[in-house]
């Protein structure tokens, strides 16, 4: 947590709060509640005005916590995420409308030449490379993409080969004809699997390369045997289009008189 000094006052925030699509109090299982107490009695020792806690899914430890000037919990952000059934036909979670687009988008691409989807797990700074230089040509014309500030490529460059060797990210590329045209940056645990990052050549828009690695994304969290494929915040529309419906994040507010 940090403070936020302002003319109304003192406001504790959580690191991460904007950036961060779930945050969160992390214990260990089991003893939750104890952690809880201990954290509360600490927190409130401090000089603050407003303690805002956002973005805790609906089943968080945070969501726990009780004192007489805590507000009731309140919706706060929409995370769309699709429910994963059937098989690799994606016909038990996927609109029909959406998977005829997608085999529409595969027809288009090998209409360019030979298609070829492979995971670059094992080789994150060549996936980055390649995701670099492709979110960066998508975003362009609109200021550049997040991964044009140099200090957010450093964190992924120190942070990916972590994740990756713990088993927790999941990387793909999609070339033509040898030439890498899309990227997708995503992540697997218990159960669940997270969309996080993409992009693509904007010369290949039509061949939808963006809708071709999702759908082989979730296809992949079918093999895994994920409950949930999770879009992460934001109402974006074509995270409907894949049948997701909105999970809502919670906020907490705490304002002392």
């Amino acid at each position: 947590l940090y403070l936020e000094h302002g003319t109304a006052g003192s406001k504790l925030l959580p690191v991460g709060i904007s950036l961060s699509d779930y945050l969160d109090i992390l214990a260990v299982p089991g003893i939750e509640a104890e952690v809880v107490g201990i954290i509360s009695e600490s927190i409130f020792s401090i000089g603050w005005a407003q303690w805002i806690l956002s973005d805790l899914p609906q089943d968080s430890v945070a969501l726990a916590m009780k004192h007489p000037e805590m507000d009731r919990p309140t919706a706060h952000a929409a995370c769309p995420v699709l429910a994963i059934a059937g098989d690799e036909t994606l016909a038990g979670c996927v609109p029909a409308r959406r998977r005829r687009q997608l085999r529409r988008a595969r027809q288009a691409a090998s209409r360019c030449g030979g298609i070829a989807l492979s995971s670059a797990c094992g080789s994150p700074q060549t996936f980055l490379d390649q995701l670099i230089r492709l979110h960066n040509v998508r975003w362009a014309e609109h200021g550049g993409g997040m991964l044009a500030n140099p200090a957010v490529e450093q964190f992924h460059r120190l942070s990916l080969p972590l994740l990756d060797a713990h088993g927790l990210v999941r990387c793909w590329l999609l070339a033509i004809d040898d030439r890498t045209i899309g990227a997708y940056y995503g992540f697997h645990h218990r159960g669940r699997a997270y969309a996080y990052l993409g992009g693509f050549d904007p010369a290949y828009a039509e061949e939808s390369p963006g809708a071709i690695l999702i759908g082989h994304a979730i296809v992949e969290s079918i093999r895994e045997d994920a409950r949930e494929f999770d879009f992460l915040r934001g109402q974006e529309a074509y995270k409907y289009g894949w049948g997701a419906a909105d999970r809502w994040t919670m906020r907490r507010v705490w304002t002392r008189s």
